[in-house]
Order: structure tokens, then sequence, then C-alpha cells
């Protein structure tokens, strides 16, 4: 089961200001860059906060010193719920304030309360950072060699770009009592954690004194860990960490009252000195959830690949080419560690990004919990071998209803398993009227995941599993009888290419001809693309289908509905003239005569801007609207 979080009222979906329409950069998408991140415990308990019904409807004592956060397990991607009790926090409650005394160089303000942490396996809300209690410390207990804590802003005061300092220590840069956090001969620390967009990490070049970095509203820092295995050193020496968070920190460790802005800084901390080894340090995903298609009430969207696994290449004497239905990999829950895939969906307009806290779970907590915001579940969903994006492979899938036509989304992806949390996506939802159901990737058409007028859209919005009748005999009747010219030739023996192989030729053909049978509706009334290079496409290139303009050849029933088709990008055919044996004489139409009557590219240069990002401008925009279906 997928799950997310939408307005329990439609009168809250207000317009996107920042819509497909307005091109406007403040909400594109950055591509994340694996760093050294951290692995918690408390990241699944407070995900499950923020999707638990009964968390919408507590609010969390900003007066507190601690918090504890409280969460019930979701439901398996099987659909059925698994509770698995409750994860409580566990931090003492904080002392009180340190009575002034002399202390060394760079040690935290004698106003600080410490916070004394006495279980490593944690989850907590820090007292509310403000002009009164601008700061406090984080004090772990003596021995440890493995110690990884993240850090979730959840909401900032009045100015948005103030955010709080965090330095970390493990010692003084003498040797003696006390910590000393500040950071003189700074370089960066990618080991301890941070991530490239965010900046790594900054260390002392003389003493173990860190300042963490913020990468929208997240941050950690990890303690013994191999770099280059992404483990944690078991042999690391062991000591005794003290972190010091506040606002208004000098570089020199002390406080300036005049550079906190008004109001309250909530951070929430989680906390681990165990890993798995099996799964490494996780932490932020590389990668986003990737849209397949929308509708005006509903979203496909996909994982990255969880487990890449290519169809078998058969051998020579025996070699055989899969049948019309492929007899797909079939998923084992052993074969991965990333397991328990979640999606969180909330209105762009609700969205942490626009405060600059898009990676904080805490910060999308607060945002479910503020706006009453009620949780559903994915219609369906499941983990299956597809080839979308022409990647091999398992991916994760949720099918979501329940949407509001032209509207504007963020989401999130979060492996539950492994406590990685991606970056955020965006996409929207198309207009009223449209009428064309979405087509899961299946057997015969395992690459397409997409709204195709295969089948009138019926009342529930449901998405179809598998290709209705008189399109799959269509697709069955061409592929055998490509297959019997294919295999006339020795495949497995006689090679053609030192990079293809007739299973290639034969699978590039079977992507190219679903996406000529089942094509992809595009919207009636398609938005100007956001964010695209002005050189390149702004619209997408569509076919208007009527009753009076239907598909030729005409081998398929007429649509009850007017429809604009969304033109295959011109990879599709050149992917099979390229993969295919000459002998076959499959050839696409050249780009200076006839090719744009049913292929959608940029230019005349035939090696360029064919609808593959490597090749020029990808098939979508920041919003996943497409100006060619690949």
């Amino acid at each position: 089961m997928a799950i997310m979080a939408l307005s329990s009222s439609s009168s809250k979906q207000a317009t996107m200001e920042a819509g497909p329409s307005s091109k406007r950069a403040s909400v594109s998408p950055r591509i994340p860059v694996a760093s050294s991140l951290l692995r918690t415990v408390g990241l699944v308990a407070l995900l499950l906060a923020v999707l638990a019904p009964e968390a919408a409807a507590q609010e969390s004592s900003s007066q507190s010193e601690t918090q504890s956060t409280h969460s019930s397990a979701t439901a398996s991607e099987s659909g059925s719920h698994s509770q698995s009790g409750s994860s409580a926090s566990h931090a003492s409650t904080a002392s009180s304030a340190v009575a002034p005394a002399p202390t060394p160089t760079g040690s935290a303000p004698a106003a600080a309360p410490t916070l004394n942490v006495t279980e490593l396996h944690s989850n907590f809300t820090l007292p509310p950072l403000n002009r009164t209690h601008p700061a406090v410390v984080v004090q772990f207990p003596q021995g440890l060699n493995a110690l990884s804590v993240v850090f979730n802003i959840a909401s900032l005061g009045s100015n948005t770009s103030e955010l709080p300092r965090v330095f970390v220590s493990t010692g003084s840069e003498d040797g003696g009592a006390g910590y000393d956090y500040v950071i003189d001969k700074a370089k960066d620390d990618p080991a301890s954690g941070g991530t490239w967009l965010g900046d790594w990490n900054r260390r002392d070049g003389d003493h173990d004194a860190w300042e963490i970095s913020w990468d929208q509203g997240f941050g950690n820092w990890t303690y013994g860990l191999d770099f280059h295995t992404q483990k944690f050193d078991p042999n690391a020496p062991s000591v005794k960490p003290s972190i010091l968070i506040g606002r208004g920190i000098q570089d020199d460790i002390t406080l300036s009252p005049s550079a906190i802005s008004d109001g309250n800084v909530e951070v929430f901390v989680l906390v681990s000195d165990t890993y798995d080894n099996s799964t490494g340090i996780p932490g932020m995903s590389a990668e986003t959830p990737l849209l397949g298609d929308t509708t005006q009430s509903s979203v496909l969207l996909f994982s990255p690949v969880l487990l890449h696994e290519s169809i078998a290449e058969p051998l020579f004497p025996n070699y055989s080419l899969p049948k019309a239905e492929v007899d797909l990999p079939q998923w084992d829950e052993a074969d991965t560690v990333t397991k328990n895939t979640r999606f969180v969906i909330l209105p762009t307009t609700l969205s942490p990004v626009s405060v600059g806290l898009g990676n904080s779970i805490a910060a999308i907590d607060k945002v479910v919990r503020d706006h009453n915001l009620t949780v559903l579940n994915a219609t369906s969903s499941g983990t299956q071998w597809m080839n979308v994006e022409n990647s091999d492979g398992f991916r994760y899938w949720g099918f979501f209803q329940g949407l509001q036509p032209e509207t504007n989304y963020t989401a999130w992806m979060v492996e539950q398993d492994t406590f990685i949390k991606s970056e955020p996506s965006w996409f929207a939802t198309k207009e009223a009227t449209f009428a064309c159901p979405i087509v899961l990737p299946n057997a015969m058409c395992p690459g397409i995941g997409y709204a195709s007028p295969v089948a009138p859209l019926n009342a529930s919005g449901d998405a179809l599993s598998a290709i209705p009748d008189a399109f799959a005999q269509v697709l069955e009747e061409n592929l055998q009888g490509f297959e019997v010219s294919l295999m006339s030739m020795a495949c497995g023996r006689d090679r053609y290419s030192w990079s293809s192989t007739c299973l290639d030729c034969y699978m590039a053909y079977r992507d190219w001809l679903c996406r000529i049978v089942v094509p992809q509706c595009a919207s009636n009334n398609p938005p100007d693309f956001v964010d695209a290079d002005p050189n390149g496409p702004d619209s997408p290139f569509v076919v208007p289908r009527t009753n009076s303009s239907r598909r030729n050849p005409d081998p398929f029933p007429a649509y009850a509905t007017d429809y604009n088709e969304l033109q295959p990008c011109i990879s599709t055919c050149t992917a099979v003239d390229r993969t295919c044996p000459p002998s076959l004489q499959f050839y696409c139409p050249h780009r200076n005569f006839n090719a744009n009557e049913s292929y959608a590219y940029i230019g005349k240069n035939n090696m360029k801007n064919d609808g593959v990002g490597a090749n020029g401008w990808p098939a979508t925009d920041t919003w996943g609207n497409r100006w060619c279906n690949a």
C-alpha cells in the first residue's frame, strides 16, 4: 500500500501560485546527489507520525523542553495493514541552565541548557529556539564509536533565511576538560555528512569539531563512518559527543541577540548508534519519485529502480524470444534491501519547499497537522518488473485518486525499511474534462505507464492493469510477425552487432509498437513548459483526434470522446533502427522530409533532441508535462 496526505476539504486545494503556466523557477526540482547520510530508526517513526490519521489531530506542545514522538506503523506494500506498535522518544529532561563559570574558549554559551540523551535509538523535539532561549546543548554518553544524528527543521522564525547553527565537538582543542566548538581551519568533511547541493559538513583542521550544513531543512552528522564503504567502522575511537544548536551563534560561539528574528525555530532530532551491515548508511535519496502520468483526479508514481534485472539473454542453439506476454521476473522481498516504499503527496501551495524546508520530514509533519490534512491510501500499488524510462528492473508503484483538477502537487518518497527520504518532485493534474484512463505497465507493454484512449474512463477512474483485447490482438499479431523475420537469421550464433542482440532488437521493437498501438493522451489545454530551455520545446507535440480524424491504420474501435494524442518521441523509432539487423530494413522517417507527421523532435540534427535527455531536452519538464511520448 502507498499513502498520501491530501487536504480534507476541497476548499483547501488552492490554485498553485507557481504552476505550470507561470514559469516561475522558484519551485523547480533540484537533482539530489548521494552523500554520506545517516541511518536512524527514528526517521520511520517520524514519517509514520506524519501519515497516521491521529497525528493530524494532535498538536505538539511548543513549551515543553522535550517532546516525544509516537507513531503507528503503516500498511505493507501488499495492501494489508500490519501494526508494529508505537515508538517513543527517549531523552532526559533538560537540566537547569548551566551557571555562568569560566569555560574554555569556544565552549557553549553559559545560558544554554543541556539535554542529556540516555537512549541512543531515539527521536525528540528540542525546546523551541527563540530570543529568550536561543540555544541548547545535546550531550551524549561516553564510549561511542558509532553514532548518527539527523536534524530536521520543523519551522523557522519570522526571517526564514535565518537558520539555526549546529556545532559538534568531541573534546577541547588542547585535550583538556570541556568542549571546543570553534571551527578555525575549516575544511569539507563528506564522511561526517551533508549533501553535495547543500554543502558538506565543515570540520576544524586541528581538532574534532564540526559545523553541520543544512540542505532544505535537512542536516546530519555521522561518526565512525568509513567513507569508502559507507559502513560504520567498529574500530573508531570511543568519544563522548556534544552538540550545540542555537540561533544567533557567531563563529566564536558567542551569542548575538540582534541576529535572532521573532518567533520560534523547532528542530527535530533522530539518533542511532547502530546500523545494518546489509544497508550501509542511508539517509537522503539521490533520486526523486518518477511520474508516470496524471488524469484530472489521479496520478501514477514510480520509485527508482529497486533492483536492476534484465530479461535473460537466450543462448544458441535454443534461442527463443519472449512471448507476446513476457514472462516477467518475479519480485522477491529478499532480493533487495530497499523495501516498503511510501509516497507522500501534498498540494504545492502547502509544501514546505516554499520556505526552504523541502527536505525536512518534520516540516512535512507540521503541514499535515497545521492544515488538518487527511491521509488516503493508494487505490492500487505493488512492486513489479518493468521497463519504464528504458531502465529494466523492479520498481514500486502507486496509483492515487482523489486529487483536484488542474492543481499542482509535491511528492516525496520514503523507503521505510532503509530510512531513506527523497528530495521532492512535482506534478500537475489535468483539466476536469480529461477522459483517458491510465494504463499500468504490464506483461505485454512493460514500458508504458500513462493515460491512453484504449477504453472509456469509468466512473471510478481506476487504472487499467491490462491492455484491452482489441489492442492486445494487434500487438500480438505484429510481435509474432516481427519475431519470424528476426529469427530468420541465426540469433545467438551470428552476431550482426557488437553492442546489440536479437533480444535487444525485439524489445526495442516491442516498446515502439506499444507506443504506436497504445498512444498517450495529452491535455486538451496543455500548459506552457516550466523551466524549459528557450531554444527547446515549450509545448507538447499533439495530434487532435476526433471521429473524423481517427488514427490510420484503423483496426481500433472509435473512442467515445475527442482527445489529443501525444506524438511518440522519434527516439523510440531510432532505437529499433539502431539495435536491429540491417537485413530487417526497419527505417525511420527522415527529419528533412516527413518525420514530423508521425514523431516529435526538435531541429534537423538526427543525433540531438529526440526525447532522450542525454541527447538534448528530456521528454518532461519540471511538472512532468511531456512534449513527446518516450
